[in-house]
């Protein structure tokens, strides 16, 4: 399954990169997640509780952030494991300035097994982009939020 897709940030770069690795936030800004444990620089152990539709399930697994490009990009890779199905997914994330703006744009590959892989690609497609959009939100709210 293809994973893409872009927000606009009512923030500056520098603030965006000086925030958008923190564990603490992203523990507390991401849909689901219910722990983000840091195993060592870059390396988690992420729990989270997903529902879509009417699938529920509990995920465990590792999150790594490699490749960084100070300022300009980064990639996620994942591998969560539930009773419902497993996810992989490798996502590249870049930022680009636009003024006081930065808009972020994320792309990638997932692979999706069990339940999760039966749902298919245009309803996991939605609910991505419904959890980025909530991701994003929560994101700018909670950095603002911080450095007033």
């Amino acid at each position: 399954m293809l994973v893409k897709g872009n927000s606009t940030l009512d923030l500056p770069i520098q603030q965006v990169w000086k925030h958008i690795l923190d564990r603490s936030i992203l523990e507390s800004v991401t849909p689901g997640i219910t722990e983000l444990k840091e195993l060592e620089p870059n390396k988690y152990e992420a729990i989270s509780d997903i529902k879509l539709g009417p699938v529920k399930g509990s995920f465990k697994g590792k999150l790594n952030v490699h490749d960084i490009c100070e300022s300009e990009s980064f990639v996620l890779s994942l591998v969560q494991n539930s009773n419902i199905g497993s996810a992989q997914a490798d996502i590249e994330v870049m930022l680009k300035s636009n003024g006081d703006q930065t808009e972020v744009v994320y792309s990638g590959k997932a692979n999706l097994t069990g339940v999760l892989g039966r749902l298919g690609q245009r309803v996991l497609g939605g609910v991505v982009n419904s959890l980025a959009k909530q991701f994003f939100g929560d994101f700018e709210k909670k950095v603002k939020e911080i450095d007033k």
